[in-house]
């Protein structure tokens, strides 16, 4: 076997796997998901750490499945500062559906943060009867997303930088590891002001911080900021 047959077939595997992660894929079969990643309108799509996957006022092709790596989706300020809006790093992960499902252009960007691949979903996959299943398992993505995005608003709807942090540390649900830059990206702050409160909330016992982790270490006292 050659290397292009022996990357093909990894890419097959990976494929594969990340559909039967995905909303789109759970309960199908393993010939189901072979048939669509052979249907028409599914597109192999890769890029290296730091490429655009979609800019904003881009009108979308499709809706893109994460099939490895990670992409950060950003919205860009006047000021030149980046406003986080999440981050897709799990295999099986949909992002940019509602605005090829809406039809309306981008008003984020998309940068992929490692070497990363995904499936391109576009139209013609959408239709006949495997489109119908498809479109009743993106209702579960929506309502997942919904409640992704009501979890972020009511972070950053906090007041003060503080109360940002408290929000963060108290929300229900695994916390990633972020560096410095990468969580003053999330809260959408500055990350010498996000250091400067972080050691002035350790000093004050509220949080215990060990290297990019952040633990809660009185609780009562950081609820007082929510």
């Amino acid at each position: 076997m050659n290397n292009s047959q022996e990357a093909e077939k990894i890419w097959l595997k990976e494929a594969l796997l990340a559909l039967e992660r995905s909303f789109l894929g759970q309960g199908t079969t393993q010939e189901a998901r072979e048939a669509l990643l052979a249907a028409p309108g599914v597109r192999r799509q890769q890029w290296r750490a730091g490429a655009t996957v979609f800019e904003e006022g881009e009108k979308p092709r499709g809706m893109f499945l994460l099939v490895r790596g990670a992409v950060g989706i950003r919205q860009d300020t006047l000021s030149g500062r980046e406003i986080f809006i999440t981050d897709i790093e799990e295999a099986g992960e949909l992002f940019g559906e509602v605005y090829f499902l809406l039809g309306q252009p981008y008003d984020i960007s998309a940068r992929s943060l490692t070497e990363s691949a995904a499936l391109l979903l576009e139209a013609p996959v959408f239709a006949g009867a495997q489109g119908e299943a498809l479109t009743r398992r993106l209702l579960r993505v929506l309502a997942g997303k919904a409640y992704q995005l009501n979890r972020h608003l009511r972070v950053l709807g906090s007041g003060s930088l503080r109360g940002k942090i408290a929000h963060y540390l108290l929300l229900p649900g695994a916390r990633p590891a972020l560096s410095r830059e990468a969580l003053a990206v999330r809260l959408a702050v500055t990350r010498p002001s996000l250091s400067r409160e972080l050691a002035a909330m350790q000093r004050e016992g509220l949080i215990a911080v060990t290297g990019r982790s952040l633990e809660v270490a009185n609780r009562a006292a950081l609820e007082e900021y929510l």
